[in-house]
């Protein structure tokens, strides 16, 4: 097999693999299709229409007739054992790499005092909020020190670049908002005339809600995943009663005019059994006999003659829940197909009976179950966009061009750009795609990407946006220059520097700490090495590590924290009990938090950091 989609799994890892003989099975394929613990793909794929949950009865009818399925059915298949056979390849990948990975018993016994063993005492510490930033200099060549100093952290790991750019968006104007304003008042007063045919309009006019579907003010708040803005007047349009129009308002850039068509209370979950009957045959004789057997089994229901589970029983094509007399269980709204959903949580009363078709076929419902109700409401929006008119393109335009042909040159850029809203995006990678604010980022960057030298100029006209944009610098693999990163690392250095004159001011204090100006005591205060955060100072690593480390009785050296500098006097040492402690138990507890380590992506990572990769991505998209 190959890794799908993934190139460069395949050539680091495929043909080791093959050498190793490590491989996937048909039969563990077929496990992870219908096995006791299905592949989670497979579980959203095969579900029963009715119930929405994984039927291996599904899997295994579409698998013995596949010849005979769709070419849809078969492709979908295909990908679900592709993904199968990638991950259980990947399990085994990662298994053998665990396997081979062990912790000796002196690093259990270390790890055993470093988490057992506990000292307390006392913490002096000066912040270094106690000097002022300007009371502190810093030179270039301290700031490339502390550079090389913490090479990791700066270092570039590909060429970037910086650019700087201005948005000239084009927003609808007072203008084209009053024509918009125009256009919903016209339709406004349309749909009051046609309140006695509204559906016809509202399927002339209306760009969303044309169901007949009631909501809760729970479905108007935002899914995951979900990017579109929440409505503002949910509170407004539910207090509003049926038959309402409202006058237009704003609604996400647009004008709309909403009527309230219905109001009832609305349960988010009921309890439903029902009796399914399949229409075999496509004419309609073959739809009356099915139809009139419905009709008959609904009087019978009805009446209370036969028990409804013994109908479903001994009439429903639905094999899942016939066995439990038609029993669907308690489901959430939009869990069933539209008609059933509809009729059940729309029309339907507790206990009634009611007949309703689908996809499926002729399903007698009987509701036995609703859970706690909300107020709902069934509504219809017309819509009208405010949309930017052509006079307003063109200004925007104008406007956007004049500045470019002015700006063709680094030089010229900056200076008429010195009363302008510059954005500036640093440190782009030639397979990044987006840019803070412009919605056609990667074409931005690719043109960044293709330029020899800084200082050009570029224009892109997206219809609603017109970016130009400044190369201002290419940076190259490696460290960076100072001035391309002064901003930031200033401060680090400073702080450093505090931290060296503070430590300096602890230690000369000699026996007089509790005389210096602004020192902060906390007594009772508990170390180990298993936990660097304290209540008063925070995240605090040397702290944590100066307080194992000092004997009991002393007073240490000041070292310099994240934020402060400290002195500790020890009171009392307890040290771990290794002996209490089983080793294996231990070993255990340390594997488990290691294992993470070994989760298939974060080997691929480290292969990759060994492997000679080179990413010309940008170059074709």
């Amino acid at each position: 097999m190959k890794f799908r989609n993934n190139l460069v799994v395949d050539r680091l890892l495929k043909r080791n693999l093959d050498k190793m003989g490590v491989n996937v099975s048909d039969e563990e394929i077929a496990d992870g299709l219908k096995g006791q613990e299905p592949h989670p793909l497979a579980q959203r794929i095969f579900v029963d229409p009715q119930t929405q949950q994984y039927d291996r009865n599904i899997v295994t009818q579409v698998i013995s007739k596949l010849d005979e399925q769709d070419e849809q059915t078969k492709k979908t298949v295909q990908m679900v054992e592709t993904i199968i056979d990638e991950d259980r390849l990947k399990t085994k990948y990662a298994s053998l790499i665990s396997k081979g990975f062990n912790i000796p018993t002196f690093y259990l016994n270390e790890g055993i005092k470093a988490n057992a063993s506990s000292a307390k005492g006392t913490v002096y510490a000066l912040p270094y909020s106690s000097i002022a930033d300007k009371d502190v200099k810093v030179s270039d060549d301290e700031i490339l020190k502390y550079m090389e100093a913490h090479k990791s952290k700066f270092e570039r790991k590909e060429e970037t670049r910086n650019i700087e750019y201005i948005s000239f968006n084009v927003v609808p104007t007072k203008s084209d908002s009053i024509i918009a304003l125009g256009n919903i008042t016209t339709k406004y007063n349309e749909f009051v005339a046609a309140t006695a045919n509204d559906t016809v309009f509202r399927k002339r006019f209306t760009t969303r809600k044309l169901d007949d579907a009631y909501y809760t003010a729970q479905d108007f708040q935002p899914k995951q995943g979900d990017n579109t803005p929440p409505r503002q007047n949910v509170e407004q349009l539910f207090a509003l009663p049926a038959g309402t129009i409202t006058a237009p308002y704003i609604e996400s850039g647009n004008y709309v005019v909403t009527k309230i068509l219905g109001k009832r209370m609305l349960s988010d979950s009921v309890r439903a059994s029902h009796i399914l009957l399949k229409i075999e045959g496509n004419t309609k004789a073959d739809y009356d006999k099915v139809n009139a057997k419905a009709d008959s089994l609904l009087a019978l229901a009805k009446s209370g003659k036969v028990p409804f589970p013994q109908l479903a029983f001994d009439n429903s094509s639905d094999e899942g829940s016939k066995q439990q007399g038609g029993n669907l269980g308690f489901f959430p709204r939009g869990a069933m197909v539209k008609p059933f959903n509809d009729k059940v949580f729309f029309e339907m009363n507790l206990g009634e009976f009611a007949k309703v078709e689908s996809n499926f076929g002729i399903h007698i419902i009987w509701l036995t179950g609703i859970n706690p109700t909300t107020p709902a409401i069934k509504f219809a929006d017309v819509v009208v966009e405010i949309n930017a008119s052509k006079e307003t393109n063109d200004a925007v335009y104008k406007k956007a061009n004049d500045f470019y042909l002015k700006s063709t040159t680094s030089a010229d850029f900056t200076k008429n750009t010195k009363k302008m809203s510059v954005l500036k995006a640093n440190e782009l990678k030639a397979n990044d795609v987006k840019i803070p604010s412009v919605t056609e980022g990667r074409e931005i960057i690719r043109w960044a990407f293709e330029q020899k030298k800084t200082g050009e100029v570029y224009f892109i006209d997206k219809s609603d946006q017109i970016i130009v944009a400044h190369l201002v610098s290419i940076n190259p693999k490696g460290m960076p220059k100072v001035e391309d990163v002064k901003a930031s690392v200033e401060s680090l250095v400073k702080d450093q520097k505090k931290g060296e004159m503070l430590v300096d001011k602890l230690n000369k204090a000699g026996a007089n700490l509790e005389g210096i100006a602004g020192i902060i005591k906390k007594d009772s205060v508990d170390f180990q090495f298993s936990n660097d955060n304290f209540q008063d100072f925070g995240r605090e690593p040397k702290l944590a590590g100066l307080g194992m480390a000092t004997k009991a009785g002393a007073k240490s050296k000041a070292i310099a924290g994240e934020r402060n500098a400290f002195i500790v006097k020890i009171d009392t040492q307890t040290p771990a009990d290794t002996k209490s402690m089983p080793l294996d138990f231990v070993r255990m507890q340390m594997m488990y938090g290691y294992s993470q380590k070994f989760q298939f992506q974060n080997i691929i990572e480290s292969i990759k950091k060994g492997a000679n990769i080179k990413d010309e991505r940008h170059t074709i998209f």
